[in-house]
């Protein structure tokens, strides 16, 4: 009985480790940050590509001084971001005072493999400052 028993306790505790694995995508967490300068209109260059190398994106954080900015994230090559490539973002409003927030510890968005990052900034691009988190490997 106690054989059986033990076997028991030992078949279980195996079922329940093999139930904890986790199954899908490893979660890739992001490790630097770029900065936005008031000023920059765009496109423009924020994250650039090395060669062989994805861009992974965490968030952003946009701040704008005055109403009618909007900011958008996208993917690009060439000089200045002169070769088109795909927008990562909608366009985001920015109100006056009130940041554009999307930051989560984990990617959500990448680019192509040795595409850069640029944004565009349309309306009064001296009052926008912004930040976004990525990675890159």
């Amino acid at each position: 009985m106690l054989k059986a028993l033990a076997a028991l306790t030992l078949f279980l505790a195996s079922v329940s480790a093999a139930l904890a694995q986790t199954v899908g995508p490893a979660t890739i967490a992001c490790n630097a940050s770029a900065i936005v300068p008031a000023g920059t209109a765009g496109p423009a260059t924020i994250i650039p590509a090395i060669v062989g190398k994805r861009i992974y994106i965490c968030g952003w954080n946009f701040t704008s001084s005055v109403a009618a900015n909007t900011v958008t994230l996208l993917t690009a090559g060439g000089v200045n971001c002169a070769t088109a490539g795909t927008a990562l973002t909608a366009p985001l409003n920015l109100d006056p005072g009130g940041p554009s927030i999307d930051h989560i510890p984990y990617a959500q968005m990448q680019t192509a493999i040795g595409e850069k990052v640029c944004v565009t900034i349309a309306g009064t691009p001296a009052n926008v400052v912004g930040l976004v988190w990525y990675t890159q490997f």
